[in-house]
């Protein structure tokens, strides 16, 4: 069935409607060259009409492993070729088949970069998808629909019960899924927190969780590995996090403690930091140290 993308200063680009599902929201782009499954699920996108400028879409199909949320949430998709039969190792079904299934009014043989250059020039706008042939009245019914921002409108929250006396940093650390006080990001103590706490409970690998954190996966280990030095050492102090952080960033440490086990490096140096007898939390300091005790 043949379709259109219709902007609101009145701009039309035809293409191909894959399902004939009717669309309003707002016009955006995106320059990927791959993740297109990704973006479909990804709640920023939610009540936008999203185009794709990569020509190809569809050629490695989907599976839920790209699953970015538990579903789509854009109002409608518009791409150049829609490719029909995916091949990858990785996919469970084809692109096609699960737009159909998500409900998501697709237009594809569009002049995307035609539309993307039209957004970038004009700006952001409403646009609407409609059949070919859709009257002038049904047209006007679709831009009066407004856009709904108030998507959120209640569920179910997983709540913690915590004393009294917890400290905001270790609430963070403790709960690690989510924000209190206001508070946007986490300290390197807080996401440690997250990762140890979620290594322990849950069968998600260290690379799975690093990206939720936007960590390389070798800086994440090194962030559980550190928080849980300071649980062995029944140390909750936030203060002291860049000391151990040091200690066990520092390669030698870690290791003269496996080749000399009867030494009790990391023992002993965990003591000298929960006594403030470590000058600074740096790589320097922990060099010296090691000299003077090897």
């Amino acid at each position: 069935m043949k379709g259109k993308l219709i902007l609101e200063d009145g701009s039309v680009f035809t293409g191909t409607l894959l399902n004939n599902i009717k669309a309003t929201g707002e016009v955006v782009f995106n320059t990927g060259m791959t993740g297109y499954q990704e973006i479909l699920t990804d709640p920023s996108y939610c009540r936008q009409i999203v185009t794709l400028t990569y020509p190809l879409i569809g050629n490695y199909g989907v599976a839920a492993k790209f699953m970015q949320s538990r579903k789509s949430f854009v109002n409608g998709f518009i791409i150049g070729e829609l490719c029909l039969e995916g091949s990858n190792w990785q996919m469970e079904g084809e692109l096609a088949d699960f737009l159909t299934r998500q409900g998501i009014p697709c237009l594809y043989n569009v002049d995307t970069r035609a539309v993307t250059r039209k957004i970038r020039s004009a700006g952001t706008m409403k646009g609407i998808i409609v059949p070919e042939d859709a009257s002038k009245t049904e047209i006007d019914e679709l831009f009066n629909v407004p856009i709904k921002k108030d998507v959120v409108k209640g569920g179910k929250i997983k709540c913690y019960v915590l004393p009294e006396d917890l400290t905001d940093e270790l609430a963070f650390a403790l709960i690690g899924t989510f924000h209190i006080s206001g508070r946007a990001e986490w300290s390197p103590f807080e996401q440690a927190g997250f990762l140890y706490r979620h290594l322990q409970k849950s069968k998600k690998p260290i690379k799975a969780l690093a990206k939720d954190l936007g960590l390389q996966p070798k800086m994440a280990q090194l962030y559980a590995d550190t928080y849980e030095t300071m649980v062995m050492h029944d140390d909750n102090d936030q203060s002291h996090w860049s000391y151990y952080f040091e200690m066990l960033k520092n390669n030698s440490i870690p290791q003269m403690n496996t080749n000399h086990p009867e030494l009790n490096l990391i023992d002993t140096l965990c003591e000298k930091i929960q006594e403030g007898k470590i000058e600074k939390a740096n790589k320097s300091v922990f060099d010296l140290l090691l000299q003077v005790m090897d």
